[in-house]
């Protein structure tokens, strides 16, 4: 099973042998974060192609875009502020949220494949940060609604 990145995990997982040797639950899992793929994209654009990130300060929000001509897969719909402009804690939110939320249900599930006891208080984790990202998911979840 490759180990140095999240990516070619996926990739091994679409043979269907390699499935079965990970197990049908954590590799539906792993295969279901399609969310990965445009996150990686902005990020080998900025790291490998010269993309460049424009921070772009408002009055209430933090503005940013990615100046490359080749990138796609940044602007969604929920989290820009303009037709060019990202909402930077939306975009958070979302990416930071899903993330969270894999590492959640990938927890549970080998917890409950190798019989570990329900998890604890003693066994979470928190960071005075985590009260910041609810806010943003919740304002996210909120215009989502609205939407």
């Amino acid at each position: 099973m490759p180990a140095e990145s999240f990516r070619k995990l996926r990739q091994w997982l679409t043979n269907p042998g390699n499935r079965v040797r990970l197990g049908e639950d954590v590799a539906e899992l792993v295969l279901s974060c399609v969310w990965f793929d445009s996150l990686r994209l902005v990020r080998d654009s900025i790291v490998h192609k010269g993309a460049r990130a424009v921070v772009l300060p408002q009055l209430d929000r933090i503005g940013f875009q990615i100046d490359s001509m080749n990138l796609v897969g940044l602007h969604l719909r929920p989290v820009m502020l303009t037709e060019n402009l990202v909402d930077l804690e939306l975009y958070a939110a979302l990416h930071l949220g899903q993330t969270i939320g894999f590492l959640e249900t990938l927890a549970e599930t080998v917890l409950v494949r190798h019989a570990v006891p329900a998890m604890t208080a003693e066994m979470r984790a928190c960071h005075p940060a985590f009260g910041i990202l609810k806010g943003w998911i919740t304002r996210l979840s909120d215009k989502l609604a609205a939407a």
